[in-house]
């Protein structure tokens, strides 16, 4: 059972809060990934910086308890190939930066980073290395083959130096920590986003698809419509007309009947070799037959066929041709009819005296056919769904005109066949012009 538009806009209203609803927790989860990371990363090299100081202090623990120490007396290549060194090992995979520094002013102040000075003096990540002595004894259990212990003890006491500005501080710190902890879960992040995305892709299909669905029940039913009253009207006539037949003896009457009944009849016979054609356009597909035939001379058959019809509505067909009796290979009678249609619909639409124009030029060995008329023209609602098949511009009076709704759809398959287009102009605000270049 196909719902109401109602329901689809509650149904797109839902949708689009659960969307929205779902890219928020992401990113939230994002958010709090993130931080989790940061504290993580911190956390690790918290635990991490008290054995960097000691492998620091083991460089030269005597230096470390000297005041007012110059840059000059660190060994700064050890000290950094220790500091990267005890990071690999505690596989440490992301970017740090380290500092060493003393309390006093004066001090040293020993980086990789100078550019950091600030963070690396503020860090929370550090450890004091003048607050370390480092002493070995012999173990009788462990002794190797020259009767020495293989084992060395590093221990902090605090306040060793007994002046807490002499302090020297091993400092780290995590640069762009952001970005840093973005990177680890970026992937994931974009994974889920592109599955949200696909999965909003699959939903807006469906809903169009729902809707359309409703669309084609609605000009379906419309078609129905349409026809019941394109047979019921001439049927309704052709029985009245029979039997006025039965009962009137006069010829003179009888003569009208009879042409009643036959024209009655042949617009039945057009309405059911319409049907027939679109059911086998449905069925098989277009198949043209081509063949070689005179443009120009079509267009002159047109204006010349749809004289008595145009002369009917009191309207006038202007005819400009500029193709130079240009032959072409084509499907003559589909082409012939499509111009045709295109003609009798700014009859149809158009009103009493309308005035149309059919022009056609060849360029850039291209044909280009404009059908165009100062008619009332299409509203803008309706000129994206004109070609879809069965369906009609909603007026005051639906049946006033006729019609299935099959026309421009029948235009459009044939021109299509032909490697063409045909478009609505836009820009055309006199009326309706339609241009079909194959």
């Amino acid at each position: 059972m196909l719902r109401s538009f109602a329901f689809y806009k509650l149904y797109v209203t839902i949708v689009s809060v659960l969307f929205v609803t779902l890219v928020i927790i992401q990113i939230i989860w994002l958010y709090n990934t993130v931080t989790i990371q940061q504290n993580q990363m911190r956390q690790e090299l918290k635990g991490i910086v008290p054995d960097i100081a000691l492998e620091v202090n083991a460089i030269d623990h005597i230096i470390f308890r000297k005041s007012n120490i110059g840059n000059a007396e660190l060994p700064y290549s050890e000290i950094d190939s220790t500091v990267n060194r005890v990071l690999t090992d505690r596989g440490i995979n992301y970017n740090v930066c380290f500092a060493i520094f003393q309390d006093t002013t004066t001090g040293v102040f020993l980086s990789n980073r100078s550019d950091l000075s600030y963070n690396l003096k503020n860090s929370d990540i550090k450890a004091c290395i003048s607050d370390i002595i480092s002493f070995s004894y012999a173990d009788t259990t462990y002794l190797d083959a020259n009767g020495r212990s293989s084992y060395s003890y590093f221990r902090p006491v605090d306040n060793i130096s007994g002046n807490s500005s002499s302090n020297v501080w091993l400092s780290l710190y995590i640069p762009d920590a952001l970005t840093q902890s973005v990177k680890g879960v970026v992937l994931q992040f974009i994974f889920s986003m592109i599955l949200i995305v696909m999965l909003l892709i699959l939903i807006i299909y469906l809903i169009r698809l729902f809707v359309n669905t409703k669309l084609l029940s609605n000009a379906k039913a419309d078609f129905f419509n349409n026809m019941s009253h394109e047979f019921k009207v001439p049927l309704a006539s052709v029985r009245l007309a029979s039997k006025m037949l039965k009962s009137t003896d006069s010829p003179g009457k009888k003569l009208i009947y009879h042409d009643i009944i036959d024209k009655e009849s042949r617009r039945l016979e057009y309405q059911v070799n319409r049907l027939l054609e679109l059911s086998v356009f449905d069925k098989e597909g277009y198949t043209s037959s081509m063949s070689s035939f005179n443009f120009s001379e079509m267009l002159r058959d047109i204006d010349i066929c749809l004289k008595p019809i145009v002369d009917k509505h009191k309207a006038t067909l202007a005819v400009t041709d500029k193709l130079s009796e240009l032959v072409i290979e084509g499907d003559r009678e589909h082409l012939y009819n499509s111009i045709c249609n295109l003609v009798e619909n700014s009859l149809k639409y158009g009103g009493d005296g309308v005035n149309i124009n059919i022009t056609a030029i060849h360029s850039d060995d291209k044909i280009t056919v404009a059908v165009s008329d100062n008619g009332p023209g299409i509203a803008p609602e309706y000129r994206d769904r004109i070609f879809e098949r069965f369906f009609r511009a909603k007026r005051e009076n639906e049946y006033r005109t006729g019609g299935f709704g099959l026309g421009l759809n029948y235009v459009k398959t044939v021109i299509e066949a032909h490697g063409g287009v045909i478009k609505l102009d836009d820009n055309y605000n006199t009326g309706c012009r339609f241009i079909i270049e194959i």
